[in-house]
């Protein structure tokens, strides 16, 4: 009997169908984040909407790595017009519940909960059709220690200028006390095909195989007339494992997050950031933005 119930106890830690994904994996609708059961956030900090300054001229911007912001396709924005910081949001975080109610004693109904993101920029992020050649983070600290556990790298350079391959969103995990990571490839957990516009097929519908998309603020609202862009990502929840199947990140877990910007596959903290982040080193803890619940059940303090 005790055994019995200790294989029942590792299957309900060990998810099946969480190893690599798939490029042809589908995305599910972007719509499904608007709508109810979804939502999308402003991302805060002490309870504030994060609004990064930006390198437009206006007083500069005091929160970037060593790289500087420059160009505006890495340069987090905030819509500035007369002051800097501007009026807007940065960072946006979202989950959709698949349409089943997570249930903790259940794990099977995290398997279609997918997490949200929308990153502001001060120029268009897109070449040729694809992701130019930068790369735009989100770190995860899951444990509240200051270093990211997870990072959300949006490989602009993955595709090479007139290849027919899309570019990456890669998933990387590494809990050691450092921002960066030296073998990104030894790090990755999950991959999913990242185009700048939806690309619908047969077998996905409308939604495509994307994983992300980028479009013109305006697209979103037609009275913004900053010329800002935005990036969106979509992360099914099961992707957010140890790499040997155990969840790590459940839809009522504990996170904080780090919006960033950067021309490297090893530093995400390279270019921009959504804030100061009291950043000395790499081998150093960073201020995050607010914990959070992924499906946005409230922070009780």
């Amino acid at each position: 009997m005790k055994s019995s119930v200790l294989i029942l106890l590792l299957t309900c830690l060990v998810l099946p169908g969480s190893g690599l994904a798939a490029f042809t994996d589908c995305a599910i609708s972007w719509d499904s984040f608007a709508n109810n059961p979804g939502f999308i956030a402003a991302y805060t900090y002490k309870g504030t909407p994060i609004k990064d300054t930006e390198s437009d001229g206006t007083g500069g911007d005091d929160t970037h790595g060593n790289a500087n912001v420059p160009p505006a396709a890495t340069d987090l924005a905030s819509g500035v017009d007369a002051t800097n910081p501007g009026p807007e949001t940065t960072p946006f975080f979202g989950y959709y519940n698949g349409g089943t109610t997570y249930d903790p004693d259940d794990p099977s109904t995290m398997e279609d909960d997918v997490l949200f993101f929308r990153m502001r920029l001060r120029g268009d992020p897109t070449f040729k059709g694809a992701f130019d050649s930068y790369h735009w983070n989100i770190l995860l600290d899951v444990d509240a220690d200051g270093y990211k556990e997870y990072w959300i790298d949006l490989e602009g350079s993955y595709q090479q200028s007139g290849s027919s391959t899309t570019d990456r969103l890669n998933i990387l995990y590494d809990n050691s006390n450092r921002q960066d990571i030296s073998d990104p490839d030894a790090a990755r957990i999950d991959a999913f095909s990242a185009n700048s516009a939806a690309n619908p097929d047969a077998t996905c519908a409308d939604a495509g195989e994307s994983h992300t998309r980028a479009m013109a603020v305006s697209t979103l609202d037609p009275t913004d007339t900053s010329g800002d862009w935005v990036i969106e990502f979509q992360i099914p929840m099961t992707a957010f494992n140890d790499g040997q199947g155990n969840q790590v990140v459940y839809p009522n877990s504990p996170v904080a997050f780090v919006f960033s910007t950067g021309a490297s596959n090893q530093n995400p903290l390279q270019k921009d950031w959504m804030m100061d982040l009291d950043y000395l080193t790499n081998a150093d803890p960073i201020t995050f933005g607010d914990i959070v619940y992924p499906n946005g059940q409230p922070v009780i303090e």
